[in-house]
């Protein structure tokens, strides 16, 4: 017997760079980098894994895409949700930790050089 799984459809946005211009660089963005929102399709199941399709410009473009999507088996799978039985069976807040102890703490990325030998995953 085939069962069928559900999941929640969403749209979600992230902030990426989207190419570089030296025209505006500056002390806080020294190599120019252009940065813009850009709009996905996220699926969450109910266990709480999510996965990721599409790069749109605006979000009216991302809800009228959800007919046409692909099977969200397909989809990129990305984080879970924070908390979920994914997320915890996931075991991402260790990987968290790893990354903090191997940045002399929680420095959110400001960290200049990256640690000298460190394997971790990131």
């Amino acid at each position: 017997m085939k069962t069928t799984q559900r999941h929640t459809i969403t749209a979600g946005s992230d902030f990426r760079v989207i190419g570089y211009d030296p025209e505006y660089a500056d002390m806080s963005n020294p190599q120019g980098a252009l940065v813009r929102e850009v709009f996905y399709l996220l699926a969450e199941d109910a266990r709480g894994a999510r996965r990721a399709w599409g790069s749109f410009d605006t979000l009216e473009e991302a809800e009228a895409a959800v007919p046409f999507a692909p099977a969200v088996y397909t989809w990129n799978e990305t984080y879970p949700a924070y908390g979920s039985e994914a997320y915890v069976a996931s075991d991402e807040e260790a990987n968290v930790r790893e990354w903090e102890r191997a940045n002399d703490g929680p420095v959110y990325g400001l960290r200049a050089t990256a640690t000298p030998f460190y394997e971790g995953r990131f």
